[in-house]
């Protein structure tokens, strides 16, 4: 199983990219599988919660506060449980679709920029935490202003995308991630990802 995952903040391309280069894939023959990471059923977690036990803890968990001691215990939580359904999801994932190529909107890594935004004064260096989380192949970061992201998206913020878009930087600064400018031409964004692609699946 080969991997690429998009990810980045809301309104900097990341759908549209990988609806571009699935299709790219496809027509050359290649077995694509797109997964978009956080849509309800794509993980583990979300597939079980919706039983009675854990959807009442779930909700439980939900009504605790983002600040405070409540709030970092709901943060441990959420990190402890968001790698263990991470990793399960991940292993799942090779086993059946390991002859194909899967292209991943929203990865793993977004949830800690998903912590650093939601939760109350959450220091930078929990973004480090991703480094134990399952690789993909080939990482992109999707990037745009947050103002451009707020033209895209206006449910999001201009608060929220700022925080967001500093927190994908630090990730992409630690994991050594690169970084594309969402603003360019789609059909120029597409080509260079293309290019390193062609790299990924057929070494040229």
């Amino acid at each position: 199983m080969k991997t690429i995952c998009f990810i980045g903040m809301d309104g900097s391309g990341k759908s549209t990219q990988c609806k571009m280069l699935a299709k790219r894939l496809q027509q050359l023959g290649v077995e694509v599988k797109l997964i978009h990471l956080f849509t309800t059923g794509s993980t583990v977690s979300s597939r079980v919660q919706k039983k009675s036990l854990l959807k009442f803890f779930s909700q439980k968990l939900r009504e605790i506060p983002t600040y405070g001691i409540k709030g970092t215990i709901k943060l441990l939580i959420g990190l402890i449980s968001y790698f263990i359904d991470a990793w399960v999801t991940y292993i799942l994932h090779q086993i059946k679709y390991r002859k194909k190529v899967v292209i991943y909107d929203r990865f793993f890594y977004d949830r800690f920029v998903t912590f650093g935004v939601i939760f109350d004064k959450t220091p930078w260096w929990i973004v480090n935490f991703a480094k134990f989380l399952p690789k993909s192949d080939m990482p992109i970061i999707m990037e745009v202003p947050s103002k451009v992201g707020n033209l895209r998206k206006p449910e999001d913020s201009l608060e929220k995308l700022e925080k967001s878009l500093k927190f994908y930087r630090i990730l992409a600064s630690i994991l050594n991630i690169e970084v594309i400018d969402g603003t360019q031409n789609f059909d120029k964004i597409a080509e260079h990802i293309y290019r390193r692609v062609s790299k990924l699946i057929w070494n040229k």
